[in-house]
């Protein structure tokens, strides 16, 4: 009885230490993943005007696999989580910010630049968001956003802001 116990330990333990199992995926080895890390850093954000807008802290987590976004302005503050997703070859972000907004993107890379689409429906319209993030040769990432009314035949700028990195 003591010899069947000691060996109920022994594979319990061989199963727990997960030996035998496949590795978990490291994403910072795939360059798929890799395509925004142009993004990652500390930053101070300002507006098209050149005046302070915010910070963001953007940070790769969980074995390189998903970008974080910790975006604060004043009192505002929002969070995003970027992946790139492995089953439908796309980008995804998904935002959410302390006003109860959640706002779903998908795109991917496009002549260098990371490009997200959302289509929304805000009081009582069908819009479509755009967001373009574009590495500058200095170095520092322009955010772009736009949005619709009419299925993407017009846009009209939403915010236009640069990520300059922190000293």
């Amino acid at each position: 009885m003591a010899r069947l116990i000691i060996i109920s330990i022994a594979i319990l333990a061989f199963a727990a230490s997960g030996f035998g199992q496949a590795p978990a995926p490291n994403c910072n080895n795939d360059p798929k993943f890799r395509q925004f890390d142009f993004w990652l850093g500390e930053w101070d954000v300002k507006n098209a005007q050149g005046n302070a807008a915010g910070e963001s802290s953007i940070t790769a987590d969980l074995n390189g696999c998903v970008i974080f976004e910790h975006f604060r302005a004043g009192n505002y503050s929002g969070k995003s989580m970027n992946i790139y997703d492995r089953t439908d070859g796309k980008w995804h972000q998904t935002w959410v910010d302390i006003t109860g907004v959640l706002t779903e993107y998908t795109g991917g890379i496009e002549d260098g630049k990371m490009v997200y689409v959302a289509n929304e429906v805000r009081q009582g319209k069908a819009i479509v968001l755009k967001m373009t993030f574009t590495r500058l040769e200095d170095g520092s990432v322009r955010q772009f956003g736009e949005f619709s009314a009419d299925g993407g035949k017009t846009w009209q700028t939403r915010y236009d802001l640069t990520y300059v990195k922190k000293n």
